[in-house]
C-alpha cells in the first residue's frame, strides 16, 4: 500500500476513490447514502478540522496543518466566509433544495419535531453550514426520511447552546437545535465539488509513492 506524503490532500483523495468505488459496484446499489456519509465522515471533518482558523484562546491543530500550508488555509477560510449559495460548494436544481430549521426538540422522528424546513437563506455562509455537518458527522446526529423504500432526505443536527456574556457555550444548557436537509443526490453533488476543492488548495508538495496501492 502507497504511503500518505501529504495526509491533508491524499487522504481526502483517497476518500473520493472509495466513494467512486462504491458508486461502481452495483452489489452496493442499496448502500450509496451509507457509502455517502461513510465517507463525509473522514472527508469533510479532517480538512475541516486541520484547516479551520483558530479560535481565541484555543489550541491549534496537533498536525499543524493551518500554519505548515498557510496560503491553503487563506484560501479555505475564504471558502467557509462565502455565501453558501455562491459558493463553489453549492449546486443548484430546480426541484430539490437545502433546507434549514431549528426544532426546540429532535425527539422521535423528523416528522414528530415540529418545525418547518425553509431554504437555506442568501445570507448564509458556507461555514455556517459546513459547521453543522461537521458536528452532527463528528457526533453521530444523522437522521433519514423514507418513502418507498428509499431515502429522501439525509438531516444533520446539530446542537446549540446557550453562550455567556463572554460568548463561551454553556454545558447543559440548550438554545435549540440546528438542522440541515439535503436530498442523497444534493449531497453526493456536494462531495464531488468538496473533493475538487480540497484538490485545488495549495498543499504542496504533493509527491504520490511509486508503489502500487492495494486497498
Amino acid at each position: 500500500m502507497s504511503a500518505y506524503k501529504v495526509f491533508l490532500k491524499d487522504f481526502p483523495d483517497r476518500c473520493e476513490k472509495i466513494l467512486q468505488r462504491i458508486e461502481k459496484n452495483i452489489r452496493y446499489g442499496d448502500l450509496t447514502v451509507t457509502g455517502l456519509l461513510m465517507v463525509a465522515s473522514s472527508a469533510i471533518i479532517i480538512p475541516y478540522e486541520r484547516l479551520s482558523p483558530v479560535p481565541e484562546k484555543s489550541l491549534a491543530h496537533p498536525s499543524g496543518d493551518a500554519d505548515k500550508y498557510a496560503e491553503a488555509a487563506k484560501q479555505f477560510k475564504e471558502l467557509l466566509d462565502s455565501k453558501f449559495l455562491e459558493s463553489r460548494l453549492y449546486s443548484a436544481t430546480t426541484t430539490e433544495k437545502w433546507r434549514l430549521a431549528r426544532p426546540q426538540s429532535v425527539k422521535g422522528n423528523p416528522d414528530e419535531w415540529n418545525c418547518s424546513f425553509k431554504e437555506i437563506s442568501k445570507d448564509k455562509t458556507t461555514k455556517g453550514v459546513l459547521y453543522i455537518m461537521r458536528n452532527s458527522l463528528a457526533h453521530g446526529n444523522i437522521f433519514t426520511k423514507p418513502e418507498r423504500g428509499e431515502i429522501q432526505e439525509i438531516i444533520f443536527v446539530s446542537v446549540e447552546l446557550k453562550r455567556d456574556n463572554e460568548g463561551k457555550p454553556m454545558p447543559g444548557e440548550l438554545k435549540h437545535y440546528n438542522c440541515i436537509s439535503v436530498t442523497p443526490y444534493l449531497f453526493k453533488q456536494f462531495l464531488d465539488k468538496w473533493f475538487l476543492c480540497i484538490k485545488q488548495l495549495e498543499i504542496y508538495p504533493y509527491v504520490i509513492d511509486d508503489c502500487k496501492e492495494v486497498a
